[in-house]
């Protein structure tokens, strides 16, 4: 197959290497386009070029470009390369057409008198002469080119540039030109090609008298232009349509895996996220299409909020590619009908290039299932709020910020209460992660599971969250003491007055603080005060290694062996891991394997959490849930503690042990 484009091996100088192009167009006969031809640049050019304009295309290379604005009324176009059998197949063309003139010419050093055009295009010359990371030689090239364009362009003339429009383009254009021109942006019309990145065009007016004018940008060509305040807000204005495009690219085939992009409003405020999953390609093509949009409140569920979810509800709506899309919760949406009609132009594009314009879409309903209950903001997490949800026939309470608001932060059941009222529910714990860290009262090798009434533990809780792990432990026990750690005052402030966290209570330490500096001081702390359980339920918001729980701080050397020192010898390490990278995954579980003797992997088939239970000596036996499970019954007081327990060990048929060597 004939190689269009240089290949990234070659890397970007091959743009820049006139034998590259010389190649090129010798193996390429018919003109090459993947910069748009005419009618795809059309809206841009007739906004900024009249039929009498005298007009200048530099480095034409065998576009037929010139040919189609001449057949569109604009006959007077003189078009230069550096190439002399390009040119020579150019004039061969286009004989026919005796108002265009084409000629060998440098566009550093035009033979033409100053002022003598009103537009001069440049369709792609710009990005072959200047490559990313570009020496002094490319710049001093582009330079010399811009001053020549400057010199023959006649008074409010405008340089057009037709580029991909990448950072260091961007950025030596407005260095350059800025203080001479009067400098805009437009994004070309889309358009199919075997390219994935959107063009833009570059409009350059020149001024009568220097001065610096305002930059401008335009989603499209025919849209209303924007004023931004710098070059750094225009390239990332540029990046989130530079983004898009490779999203549109991808949604032209069948998607391996999940992808996603945000959309935003006409003041750059996201609105809608939107997930594409596609069936397997194994079980044949994309024959149906449907989009799923999620009401308020509801974004968090476990079947929108995660990627293995939004796979069982596409499936669930026998849809061959579902598009999912989540609402923002600072955003406004009076109906879904209006929704729906603001998201019409892009769920067409989202279709699999067979099935373009056939999809239906699916929902709840209504657009906003939340009863708002409390709202605020923290100067550690941002805006919060706590909010109520029907899920399933039963009322959830969630704590969500909006800086992760796919993230529920705490989730507890309500239950009906006198006057048609509810109250917090503690009768279990909604999340099933926070009773997979109740094993941990299992695996302890003096079971005291089995005796909660009188167990005489010591625990800590680091991130409280809404408190509701610490509520169910303090109310589920009668001997147990608990210190939980929590950063942000807001949130334990949060926790006391919607979420009936026992604050009161004498055996619960509540301690506004770094974990980190928690943990330090509970290593070195006397043996008297040291832990028979420590839970880790930290909860942050995704970075860029891919980890969202616990903050990767808290998986370094130095801080897990001061978690293995907060322990006494027998005590258990309880530690919630949340990554969707298995890569991530691994590397963590072997980093805390190194300091224990036994780790647990404990899984439920319903999240993407894993729980790490950790032993600093390992267990005298082998553990048997199925015996463990039979001695709760037979042997433990019915409490809703032992009921959430004795639901994980029925359901969990296995359970992983990590060697301290790694993983297995």
């Amino acid at each position: 197959m004939t190689r269009l484009l240089p290949s990234k091996l070659e890397g970007a100088s091959a743009f820049t290497d006139p034998t590259y192009w010389k190649n090129f167009f010798a193996q390429r006969k018919s003109p090459f386009e993947w910069y748009g031809d005419y009618q795809v640049l059309s809206t841009v050019f007739d906004k900024y070029i009249r039929p009498s304009d005298q007009i200048l295309q530099i480095g034409c290379g065998n576009s037929a470009l010139a040919s189609q604005l001449y057949d569109n009324g604009y006959q007077h176009i003189h078009s230069i390369d550096t190439d002399s059998r390009v040119i020579r197949d150019q004039k061969l063309r286009n004989r026919v057409r005796s108002g265009l003139v084409f000629e060998e010419g440098d566009a550093t050093a035009l033979k033409h008198a100053d002022e003598s055009f009103n537009v001069v295009v440049d369709k792609g010359t710009l990005d072959a002469l200047l490559p990313p990371d570009p020496s002094d030689v490319n710049k001093s090239v582009v330079s010399r080119m811009f001053s020549e364009v400057a010199r023959v362009l006649a008074a409010n003339g405008r340089y057009i540039i037709i580029t991909l429009a990448q950072e260091h383009i961007i950025n030596f254009w407005v260095e350059q030109l800025r203080s001479r021109f009067f400098l805009r942006v437009h994004k070309g019309t889309d358009h199919d090609t075997e390219f994935r990145m959107p063009v833009f065009v570059l409009v350059a007016t020149k001024l009568r008298h220097p001065m610096e004018m305002p930059l401008e940008f335009s989603k499209s060509s025919d849209a209303k232009m924007d004023r931004v305040p710098s070059v750094g807000k225009l390239y990332e204005l540029i990046r989130a349509q530079q983004e898009f495009g490779q999203f549109m690219f991808h949604c032209h085939q069948q998607l391996p895996e999940e992808v996603s992009v945000i959309l935003h409003d006409n003041e750059n405020n996201p609105k809608y996220k939107v997930f594409l999953v596609d069936k397997d390609a194994k079980e044949g093509p994309l024959e149906s299409y449907a989009i799923f949009i999620v009401p308020l409140g509801r974004d968090c569920d476990w079947i929108f909020g995660t990627e293995r979810g939004r796979r069982v509800l596409r499936m669930q709506c026998k849809a061959d590619r579902l598009a999912v899309v989540h609402l923002y919760r600072h955003m406004e949406y009076p109906c879904m009908e209006t929704v729906k009609q603001e998201l019409n132009h892009y769920a067409t594009t989202w279709a699999p290039g067979n099935l373009t314009g056939e999809f239906q879409y699916l929902s709840m309903g209504a657009t906003d299932v939340r009863k708002s209950v409390a709202s605020g903001k923290s100067e550690i997490n941002g805006e919060w709020s706590v909010e109520e949800v029907d899920v399933n026939d039963e009322v959830l309470r969630r704590l969500v910020f909006s800086s992760s608001q796919n993230l529920i932060q705490t989730e507890a059941k309500m239950k009906p209460a006198k006057k048609g009222k509810r109250v917090m529910s503690f009768d279990e714990l909604a999340a099933e992660y926070q009773e997979l860290m109740l094993l941990s009262l299992c695996f302890h090798p003096e079971k005291p599971i089995l005796r909660l009434d009188i167990a005489e533990l010591k625990v800590a809780i680091l991130g409280l969250g809404g408190g509701l792990l610490t509520t169910f432990l303090i109310q589920n026990t009668k001997q147990l003491s608990c210190v939980s750690i929590e950063l942000d005052p807001v949130v334990v402030k949060i926790a006391k007055e919607h979420f009936g966290l026992p604050h009161k209570d004498p055996r619960l330490e509540v301690r506004v603080m770094d974990a980190l500096d928690y943990l330090h001081e509970a290593a070195v702390a006397d043996e008297a005060n040291k832990l028979d359980i420590l839970f880790v339920d930290l909860a942050g918001a995704m970075d860029d290694s891919g980890l969202s729980c616990p903050p990767i701080a808290f998986v370094e050397d130095d801080v897990l062996l001061n978690m293995r020192n907060c322990l006494k010898p027998n005590g258990v390490l309880a530690l919630n891991l949340v990554t969707r990278d298995e890569a991530i995954s691994h590397d963590i579980k072997a980093r805390v394997a190194h300091y224990y003797s036994d780790v647990f992997r404990v899984t439920s088939t319903d999240d993407i959490n894993e729980v790490l239970i950790c032993l600093p000596n390992t267990l005298p036996t082998r553990f048997d849930h199925e015996q463990m499970a039979a001695e709760i019954k037979d042997s433990a007081p019915s409490t809703p503690l032992t009921k959430a327990v004795l639901s994980q060990l029925t359901h969990l048929n296995k359970y992983i042990s990590i060697s301290p060597e790694g993983p297995n």
